[in-house]
This record gives C-alpha cells, sequence and structure tokens, in this order.
C-alpha cells in the first residue's frame, strides 16, 4: 500500500505520523523543494523513535516532539518554513512561546518567514500566548492541530482542483469579466483550502469542479481576517 493509503489512526504516534505526511505533502503542494514520498520516515522508524511520548507527561513529550522540528527554505522567494510541534497547556511565558517568539525576530530581519505550530490532540494555546505570537506578525503565523492533518483534503478524487493565479493571469480574469477584485467572490480567511496551501490576501485563484457533462471554472479572492469578532482559542 503507497505511504498515502496508509491508516494509523488507532494510535497516538500513528495518527502523528500521519500528520507528518500530511503537513509534507502540504509544503510541496505549496512549491516547496519537497518530495514528501521519500521524506515521510518509514513508520516502524517514527514508532520506535515516538513510542515513549505520554501526553499525561508534557515536558517529556515536548522533548519528543522538538525531533519532528525542522527548517525548510523555498529559494525562488526566498522564503524559510519553521515547523514547530507543541502539547500540553502552552502559556505566554512558556519555552515554546519562547522559542517561537526568538525565531521570529531572529529570522525576519533576514526575510520572511513562516512559522507553523502544529498543536498536538489535546493541547490548548492560551489566548494571551496567541497574542504574544501574533505581536510580532500576524501573517507569518499558522496554526494546525494534527486532527486536521490526520487526512488529506486536497488529495481526495472528489475535491476541486485549485491554481493560484499570477498577477497578470489575476488582471486578465478581472477584465474579462469587467469586475474588480471587490467584485470577486471571496475565499475566507478561515478556509481550510487557504490554509493549506498559505493563499496571503489578495491572491485569486482558480477552482476547476467537476459538473455534469464537464467541468465548472470559478474564481475567488483572498479576504483578510475578519477583525472585531471575539476570538475562541481552544
Amino acid at each position: 500500500m503507497e505511504k498515502g493509503l496508509l491508516d494509523y489512526s488507532d494510535t497516538l504516534v500513528g495518527r502523528l505520523w500521519m500528520a507528518t505526511r500530511t503537513l509534507l505533502q502540504m509544503l510541496q503542494d505549496r512549491g516547496y523543494n519537497i518530495d514528501w514520498e521519500k521524506d515521510v520516515p518509514l513508520f516502524s522508524d517514527f514508532e520506535t523513535k515516538m513510542r515513549p511520548l505520554d501526553l499525561a507527561d508534557p515536558g517529556k513529550s515536548q522533548h519528543l516532539l522538538n525531533q519532528l522540528q525542522r527548517t525548510i527554505y523555498h529559494e525562488p522567494t526566498g522564503e524559510t518554513i519553521e515547523v514547530f510541534w507543541v502539547c500540553g497547556k502552552v502559556g505566554k511565558n512558556s519555552d515554546a512561546v519562547n522559542d517561537i517568539s526568538r525565531i521570529l525576530k531572529e529570522k525576519q530581519r533576514d526575510g520572511r518567514t513562516v512559522v507553523i505550530v502544529i498543536q498536538v490532540e489535546q493541547c490548548s494555546i492560551s489566548g494571551p500566548a496567541r497574542d504574544e505570537l501574533r505581536r510580532h506578525d500576524d501573517t507569518c503565523l499558522e496554526f494546525f492541530d494534527t486532527g486536521l492533518l490526520l487526512r488529506n483534503i486536497m488529495h481526495h478524487r472528489l475535491q476541486p482542483k485549485f491554481r493560484i493565479l499570477t498577477e497578470s493571469e489575476a488582471e486578465k480574469v478581472k477584465k474579462n469579466y469587467c469586475v474588480t477584485s471587490d467584485q470577486l467572490p471571496s475565499l475566507l480567511w478561515e478556509d481550510n483550502v487557504r490554509r493549506y496551501l498559505g493563499l496571503k490576501v489578495g491572491d485569486v485563484v482558480r477552482i476547476k469542479r467537476l459538473a455534469d457533462g464537464g467541468h465548472d471554472i470559478s474564481y475567488r479572492i483572498v479576504q483578510a481576517r475578519q477583525v472585531g469578532k471575539k476570538k475562541k482559542y481552544k
């Protein structure tokens, strides 16, 4: 069976392995120089390394999860992805928040850095902790939980195909349909496809859906995060 179909969701370590697989698929789909099938570790090797993981002991577990942290470069754009895995109750003054804040401070001087924070099941990041991280640059932070990453929503055969348009392509679409950016249908900031692809505000995407007798083509533009609503932190 292919790695993309293997299901180990009956154990904690198995779910972490599956989340790692989806993470690498996601970064490859974003254009990073990754071959996820080669980069995903064998489950047997992963299980041996992570077997002592026990969420009842967050300190010990965080020490193990630190082995999954990685830095990935995107040479064409000069962008850097920093991946952090966190567990337990993460507060404003926790080591995890301090480490991520330090990376944001250091890397942003050299170029754009995106920090992906992956919350292991039962993990909770406090509101003050999130606010402390977002104080550096709200657009550089992405939060996922392992439950969302168990299966790849973009690799399902019925999932519509998304393609990010270049600026010139987006302008051509708006000209052809005689619309402005404000008149294009919106893709919300909270949308899981937007999150998966790491789309930025103002990005225009082409969406190709299966339809009776062929395909249906539509376009959407990414909206900024809605403000003014009370945030709910998990």
